[in-house]
């Protein structure tokens, strides 16, 4: 068990580093997590031109290592220094962003290895699920990788409306 976990938390695992992108999109922080190749890089850029589309606040927080840590019942995220402000997009190599140096995660976005149930657990009752980040539980956002990506980024946008995010 790493950083994020699905399962109950563990701090004497946690490293200050997860393998993800990070982005805030008007009042929401986005950890965005997935295997190596799954589009989270896609992911965050399509939600920041969305953003800009719609003259909504929008910044990159971090591309591929994210630091997290809890402060005050919080997540904060920010960049690794080496790598801060710098986005890989496949295809095109290493993009310069403007990126924020912190910002409070408010969910989780997971591009699932599996294809996602048809309905959701019974038990939740309305309520996402949830992941723990470094002790903390967040409300996750699972994605379905058989998207592509412009349907993952009209699905997310529309989640985060419905909560009033953007």
């Amino acid at each position: 068990m790493g950083i994020i976990s699905a399962g109950m938390p563990d701090a004497s695992k946690a490293g200050p580093y997860c393998h993800a992108t990070a982005v805030v999109i008007g009042e929401a922080g986005l950890i965005i997590q997935g295997a190596s190749g799954s589009g989270k890089s896609s992911l965050a850029l399509g939600l920041l031109d969305r953003a800009a589309d719609r003259k909504i606040f929008g910044r990159l927080v971090g591309d591929d290592r994210i630091h997290v840590a809890s402060v005050n019942q919080r997540i904060l995220m920010g960049p690794h220094p080496a790598i801060a402000g710098r986005l890989e997009q496949r295809g095109r190599g290493i993009l310069t962003l403007p990126y924020l140096g912190r910002a409070v995660a408010r969910y989780i976005i997971s591009i699932e290895a599996e294809p996602l149930a048809r309905l959701p657990d019974a038990g939740l009752e309305g309520r996402l699920p949830e992941m723990f980040v470094a002790g903390i539980a967040l409300p996750l956002i699972p994605l379905d990788p058989r998207q592509g990506p412009l349907e993952r980024v009209a699905q997310l946008w529309f989640d985060l409306a419905q909560r009033g995010w953007v």
